[in-house]
C-alpha cells in the first residue's frame, strides 16, 4: 500500500470523491540504438563532461563557466575545480569544448538504426536553431523555445548523428551541453485522451503460485496517429518488453491540488489500433524471465537465503531487485531445483516465509510476509532496570529512584529496590542537568526479526515524557526516516503509518531537567490502518469456505553424499570448439570427463548439482563422445512435519524442496496455518483506490460492523475518469 496524506485518506472516503487524474508515458525508443550510442573521438569535450548521460544517467549540478549568461549568483550552479584536481567531479553531462561546436556520435556496433525522433535535454542554454543530421539527410529546427526537445521526425539507416548549433539562446559564445539524449519520444495520455484503463494485480502471499500484472490501456486515435498501415507511423517502432509507465493522481481537496502516487511500471506485450482508438496491453517482469537456473548446489554448511536469491537474481541478469535482510538470517542447505528463474525465487520467498512480487517501479521484491518479533536494548541502563520488558504489553512496576517528579507516592506500581528486575520497564543510566541536557544521550534500539512497516508506533512512558526525542529508522543498514519529537505525551502515539524498516533508533535529546527517561512499553501498530467499509462497496462481498483442513504435513527433503560412482555418455554430432553443457535430472557431484571418441580436450570450467558445463579445444572432427564420472546423492523426502489442528478435515501437504528440517518446517507451518487455515474467501466489487496494492492487508466492515483482518490477493483496478475496483481476499490471523 502506497503512502498517502491525511488529506488524501480523509477525502477518497468522502461520500463524493474529487476529480481524479491519470498520466500515461509510453516511450517509442529503439532500445539498441540507445544501448550502443557513443561520443565520436572527433567531438572535443571539456575536462569536466561525462558522456555516461547517453546511458541515462542523470545530471547533478551545474558548473559555472565563462560564457554568455552562464555564470548566475542565484545558488543554482557550482565552482568548477580545476583541470586535475583530485575532487570528485559532479555530473555535468556532455559539455563540448568549443563555442558554437557540433556534437558528433557513433555506434558500437557496425548496424544502421530507424530512429523516430529524439527527446534530447540542451539545459538552459539550449539551441534556438539547430540541426540533426546522419549524414544524409539533415532536420532543421528553428526557434526552439525548450531545454527538453523532443520531435516525431525521425531518421532512417542511421549509422552516425551529429547534432549542429546554428543559434544558441544565451549568443554565440556558448558551448553546447546535452544532459539527456533519447533515441526516440515519449507518448503521454492524459484524461483527455485516455478511454479505458484496467489493471489486474495478483500476488500469493504465501508464494505459492507465480505473481502477475497485466494492464490494458485504450486511447483515443481520431487523428490516426497509430496507423498499422504506415511504416511510419509510431505503431512501427515500438518494441515488446519496453517500458509503459501509469502516474495516478487526486485532487485532495477540490481546489486543484493534486497528490500525485507513485508510477506503475509495466512491460508493453501488444497492441493494435482501429480507426478509432489504440490499445496497449503490458505485463510484468515475470512474463518475460524464460531462462532455467541449474547452478542449485547442496551446501553441508548452509547458505544464507539471501545469498541465493542474489546468485538467482545474478544469473537471470535482473539488476533491479529487492532482498528483506531477514533473509541473511535463514540458512538454506539443499539446492534449488532445474526450474525456471521465477520458480526459483518463488521456492526461495515460500521457504523464508516472504512474498515474491514487482514493486510499482520495476523492482522484483521478495518481503518477508509475517508480523516480526523485536528485541529491544540500549546504550546504557539503571541498575533497577529492564530494557528487554518494554517490547512486551504487560503491566509494568518501578522502584522509587532519584528522579525529579518520577517517584509518586500515589504510584500504586510504585515500589522500593529489592534487586528484581523482571517486572520493570527501561530506566537510563544517564540523568540530565537543570535544562534537560544529556552528557551522553540515552538511546533505545529496536531490532525487528525483519522489515515491518506498522501503521502507528507507541511509546508509554512512566510519569514523566521527555521534551524532544528523535526515531531514527533504517533498513538494510540504510537510513529511512528521522523524525524529531517535541513536547510528546506520556502515552504518545506517532499517529501514521511508519515506511518499511528492520532497525530503529530512539534517542532522547532532552529531558525535563534533572531526570531519567523512563519508558514502560514500545509497542507498533497493526501492518494496516485501511478499512473497506460497507458503504464503499458496490453490493455485499460473495463469501466461500475452503475445504475444512485437519492438519498440515510439511515435507523435508535431506541429501546425503554417496561413494558410489556412476558414468554416462553423450554424444555431439557439429560440436564447435568453446563452451558446451550436461544436463543431470537427478542431483550430482563430484564430476570428471574423458572424450572417448573424437579429437580435441575437454576440460570441465564450472559444475552443479544439475549441470556440468565443459569447455572444448582443438577439435577437428565435429563430433565428440564424453565418458562423465559422477556421484549422485542420496536424497531422502519422505520424512515429513505434521501438526494437527481439527478433528477433521482434509490432510494439506505442502513440499518446498529448500526445507530439510524440523524448525524450518514448523515455522513454514505456523505462517501457512495463518493464512490458511480460517478459509474464509471473500470477493466484491468496490469504489477502488490507486494506492492499492495486491498483498495488501485490510480490516473488512461486515455486516455486524464486526471487523475482519483480510489480505487481498487478487487486486482490479478501472479508470474511465473515475476509479472502480473488484477484490478478491482472504480472511487472514494478524
Amino acid at each position: 500500500m502506497q503512502s498517502v496524506s491525511q488529506e488524501y485518506k480523509d477525502s477518497m472516503k468522502g461520500i463524493g470523491r474529487n476529480r481524479g487524474y491519470i498520466k500515461i508515458l509510453i516511450g517509442i525508443v529503439n532500445s539498441d540504438a540507445q544501448k550502443n550510442i557513443r561520443l565520436s573521438d572527433e567531438t572535443e569535450i571539456t575536462y569536466f563532461a561525462n558522456t555516461e548521460v547517453l546511458q541515462n544517467e542523470k545530471q547533478a549540478k551545474v558548473y559555472a563557466t565563462c560564457e554568455n549568461d552562464f555564470s548566475t549568483i542565484d545558488g543554482n550552479m557550482y565552482f568548477l575545480p580545476s583541470n586535475g584536481s583530485a575532487a570528485e567531479f559532479y555530473n555535468n553531462g556532455i559539455v563540448v569544448s568549443n563555442f558554437m561546436e557540433k556534437a558528433v556520435f557513433s555506434f558500437s556496433s557496425d548496424e544502421s538504426y530507424d530512429v523516430i525522433g529524439f527527446t534530447i535535454d540542451f539545459g538552459d542554454n539550449y539551441p534556438i536553431d539547430f540541426e540533426i543530421s546522419n549524414g544524409n539527410e539533415v532536420l532543421n529546427f528553428t526557434d526552439n523555445k525548450n531545454k527538453i526537445f523532443s520531435t516525431e521526425l525521425g531518421l532512417h539507416n542511421v549509422t552516425h548523428l551529429e547534432i549542429i548549433p546554428k543559434k544558441m539562446k544565451n549568443g554565440e559564445n556558448s558551448r553546447l551541453r546535452i544532459y539527456s539524449f533519447m533515441m526516440g519520444i515519449a507518448n503521454t495520455f492524459t484524461n483527455e485522451n485516455t478511454i479505458s484503463y484496467n489493471q489486474n494485480d495478483y500476488v500469493s502471499a504465501i508464494s505459492d503460485s507465480i505473481p502477475s500484472s497485466d494492464v490494458e490501456i485504450v486511447v483515443a486515435n481520431y487523428d490516426q496517429y497509430f496507423n498499422p498501415d504506415n511504416d511510419n507511423s509510431a505503431f512501427a517502432f515500438f518494441e515488446e518488453g519496453q517500458e509503459v509507465k501509469v502516474s495516478f493522481g487526486y485532487d485532495v481537496d477540490g481546489n486543484g491540488n493534486i497528490e500525485w502516487l507513485p508510477e506503475t511500471i509495466t512491460h508493453l506485450k501488444e497492441w493494435s489500433a482501429t480507426d478509432k482508438d489504440a490499445t496497449f496491453k503490458s505485463t510484468d517482469i515475470f512474463d518475460y524471465m524464460s531462462g532455467t537456473y541449474y547452478k542449485g548446489e547442496f551446501k553441508p554448511n548452509g547458505i544464507s537465503a539471501y545469498e541465493l536469491a542474489e546468485e538467482v537474481f545474478l544469473d537471470a541478469e535482473i539488476a533491479k531487485y529487492r532482498i528483506d535482510a531477514y533473509l541473511r538470517n535463514v540458512i538454506i542447505y539443499n539446492p534449488i531445483p532445474a526450474v525456471s528463474h521465477t520458480e526459483a525465487l518463488q521456492i526461495i520467498a515460500n521457504a523464508c516465509r516472504c512474498a515474491l512480487y514487482e514493486d510499482r517501479d520495476g523492482t522484483i521484491v521478495i518481503q518477508s510476509d509475517f508480523i516480526p518479533k523485536y528485541e529491544v536494548s540500549a546504550n546504557g541502563e539503571y541498575e533497577l532496570s529492564n530494557v528487554a520488558n518494554v517490547g512486551n504489553d504487560k503491566p509494568k512496576v518501578a522502584y522509587a529512584i532519584q528522579s525529579k517528579g518520577f517517584s509518586s507516592l500515589s504510584d500504586s506500581d510504585l515500589l522500593f529496590a529489592n534487586g528484581d528486575v523482571s517486572n520493570v520497564g527501561y530506566v537510563s543510566y544517564e540523568i540530565s542537568d537543570s535544562d534537560g541536557n544529556f552528557t551522553k544521550n540515552p538511546i533505545i534500539s529496536v531490532k525487528m526479526e525483519a522489515d515491518y512497516s506498522p501503521s502507528d508506533f507507541y511509546i508509554v512512558f512512566r510519569n514523566n515524557a521527555p521534551r524532544t526525542f528523535a526515531i531514527k529508522t533504517f533498513a538494510n543498514g540504510a537510513s529511512v526516516e528521522n523524525i524529531i519529537i517535541e513536547n510528546p505525551n506520556v502515552m504518545f502515539s506517532y499517529g501514521r503509518q511508519l515506511n518499511s524498516f528492520d532497525y530503529m533508533e530512539i534517542e532522547f535529546l532532552k529531558g525535563q531537567g534533572n531526570d531519567r527517561i523512563t519508558v514502560d512499553k514500545i509497542l507498533f501498530g497493526a501492518p494496516t490502518d485501511y478499512t473497506i467499509e460497507r458503504n464503499m462497496m458496490s453490493e455485499s462481498p460473495t463469501i466461500t469456505r475452503d475445504e475444512k483442513i485437519k492438519s498440515f504435513v510439511i515435507g523435508k527433503t535431506m541429501f546425503k553424499e554417496n561413494s558410489v560412482v556412476k558414468t554416462s555418455t553423450t554424444k555431439f554430432e557439429n560440436i564447435q570448439n568453446g563452451e558446451h553443457a550436461i544436463y543431470f535430472s537427478n542431483a550430482c557431484y563430484d564430476y570428471s570427463i574423458r572424450n572417448i571418441s573424437g579429437s580435441g580436450t575437454v576440460k570441465i570450467k564450472e559444475s552443479s548439482c544439475y549441470r556440468l558445463i565443459f569447455t572444448l579445444t582443438g577439435n577437428t572432427t565435429n563430433k565428440l563422445e564424453i565418458e562423465t564420472s559422477y556421484k549422485e546423492y542420496d536424497v531422502d523426502d519422505k520424512q515429513t512435519y505434521v501438526v494437527q489442528h481439527n478433528i477433521n478435515g482434509i490432510e494439506k501437504t505442502w513440499n518446498n524442496p529448500l526445507i530439510s528440517n524440523d524448525l524450518q518446517a514448523k515455522e513454514l507451518e505456523e505462517w501457512l496455518a495463518d493464512y490458511l487455515l480460517l478459509g474464509i474467501n471473500y470477493e466484491f466489487s468496490w469504489r477502488g483506490d490507486p494506492r492499492i496494492d495486491a498483498n495488501d492487508l485490510f480490516y473488512m466492515e461486515l455486516k455486524s460492523g464486526e471487523l475482519a483482518n483480510i489480505r487481498g490477493y487478487q487486486n482490479k483496478l478501472s479508470f474511465n475518469g473515475a476509479w472502480s475496483g473488484d477484490m478478491k481476499a482472504r480472511k487472514v490471523v494478524v
